[in-house]
């Protein structure tokens, strides 16, 4: 792939724009960070037995139908139990238009309804191997996993899975149901690598970009290895963060939701983690270094392991979509 020299001079400017953005982050938001976030520090803790999860998608735009293939792994630490989850199928690029009174008022993304759906897989593979585990991690965070997406194609059959027809809703339903049963089997703990939430700073400024910053600009407290005191979210806060409409507000598996950031060695990259119900802060403690007893580097390994043991490439699939006849009449076979 050629890189045109004439990049080099934006790519320079680039960096110190960067520099000094990162900067001025830390000049208005640092001491308002300062005075409202106490940074609890993680003491040696054991590892314990976990399950991990995490899937891996890939889709193709053609010209008729948006295909996909997705596929989930969850794995006990130990490696004596495991669930894989494979599924094959189209989305209807039709069945993606919101219409009111005979507009379309919402086109929505093929990739984001796929996203929505193999969350489903991952909470059904994680609950049937779960059990004796004292936690379950997931890779993102409880509120996306939440998150309702379809809002007014809720009926349409967006999913067509062998000989399965699936709407937005039932499969929302899903998720909320597998969500009550893993709380019911073991802890789970969503671990989110990037989050726009506000939590902290009342929505100015995302939590994450102003923990980073300060690492990244030296501050000695937020780089250590440690968590930022647990917030609740509300049934009503879930609620509204996960954009759930009313009529499903009874739905909601969780009266309570507990939001931390944690590092889980010093220097290392901040993540968000949230868990079902109100964890204090002793017991947030405990669970928060179980994991870091896991994260020698800085991330969990045991979502690492399922990260790279399920992923997907696009040219694997394309292969394999190939191999098995499946139509896929895109335009850009010319030049590919």
């Amino acid at each position: 792939m050629p890189v045109f020299p004439e990049l080099e001079p934006w790519l320079r400017n680039l960096r110190d724009h960067a520099i000094s953005y990162i900067r001025s982050v830390r000049e208005r938001y640092a001491p308002i960070v300062e005075k409202s976030i106490e940074w609890i520090p993680l003491r040696e803790g054991r590892r314990g037995r976990v399950a991990a999860v995490d899937s891996s998608f890939v889709g193709v735009e053609t010209r008729l139908f948006y295909v996909f293939v997705v596929q989930s792994l969850a794995l006990c630490s130990g490696g004596d139990r495991f669930s894989r989850i494979a599924r094959a199928g189209i989305i209807d690029y039709a069945n993606l238009l919101a219409v009111k009174s005979g507009r379309v008022v919402k086109r929505f993304s093929p990739k984001n309804m796929l996203s929505f759906y193999a969350q489903a897989l991952e909470l059904e593979s994680i609950s049937s191997i779960a059990e004796g585990a004292e936690l379950a991690l997931l890779d993102g965070s409880i509120i996306t996993f939440l998150m309702y997406r379809g809002r007014g194609i809720e009926e349409l059959k967006v999913y067509r899975v062998g000989d399965e027809e699936l709407t937005p809703l039932q499969v929302w339903s899903t998720k909320s149901t597998l969500l009550k049963r893993l709380a019911r089997i073991t802890k789970p703990v969503f671990v989110a690598k990037s989050s726009l939430a506000g939590f902290y700073t009342g929505g100015s400024m995302p939590d994450m970009e102003i923990l980073e910053a300060l690492r990244l600009l030296g501050s000695r407290r937020f780089a250590t290895r440690g968590f930022s005191e647990p917030r609740q979210l509300g049934r009503e806060e879930l609620i509204r963060a996960s954009r759930i409409p009313p009529e499903l507000a009874d739905s909601v598996p969780f009266t309570a939701v507990t939001v931390t950031y944690a590092r889980f060695v010093d220097g290392g990259p901040i993540y968000q983690v949230t868990i079902p119900g109100s964890v204090d802060s002793d017991e947030l403690r405990e669970i928060l270094e179980r994991i870091a007893a896991w994260s020698p580097a800085g991330y969990p390994l045991p979502l690492e392991s399922v990260h790279k043991l399920s992923k997907l490439t696009k040219k694997a699939v394309r292969k394999l979509l190939t191999h098995y006849g499946v139509p896929m009449v895109s335009g850009r076979e010319a030049i590919e």
